[in-house]
């Protein structure tokens, strides 16, 4: 069974250093720390990833590859 169904969650926590940690008081603060986190995704090149190729390389890394 896999993690995600046998825990309810994603075994996992999405943050950025520059945000991290999440406390959101704000719509308005989230955008912004959205914006950050797209920003941070676009300079190290993986913002315009497929679900495929992120699923892909969840599975690489699983695997220690």
């Amino acid at each position: 069974m896999p993690q995600v169904v046998r825990e309810g969650h994603i075994p996992f926590e999405v943050s950025s250093h520059k945000t991290a940690p999440l406390m959101v008081s704000s719509a308005s603060q989230m955008l912004r720390i959205m914006q950050t986190l797209s920003a941070e995704a676009q300079e190290a090149g993986v913002a315009d990833m497929s679900l495929d190729e992120i699923n892909a390389e969840i599975d690489a890394a699983r695997k220690g590859t």
